[in-house]
């Protein structure tokens, strides 16, 4: 089930969801979302759509790194930019 889909401003729809999601919060980054809890998912959208810095990663330029400061914290949302189809 997806959990949102939001319009980044690199003019991508970036998604995820919900089971995805949970495999972020609890096995891969648990302590990153500790400080967020409910609120993480709304810090990930507006890091996307609003972020101060975006950077594209050189060794797999298909990834993208978002990031954005919310108080004391800076968050860095990775997303992969998938290809484009065109028909």
């Amino acid at each position: 089930m997806l959990l949102f889909e939001i319009h980044a401003v690199t003019c991508r729809n970036i998604r995820t969801t919900t089971d995805y999601w949970r495999y972020i919060i609890e096995v891969k980054h648990p302590e990153s979302f500790k400080s967020f809890g409910e609120k993480a998912a709304e810090l990930v959208m507006e890091t996307l759509s609003k972020p101060k810095v975006v950077v594209r990663e050189k060794l797999d330029p298909s990834v993208y790194l978002y990031y954005r400061r919310f108080g004391e914290y800076f968050i860095c949302v990775v997303a992969k930019h998938l290809m484009r189809m065109v028909i």
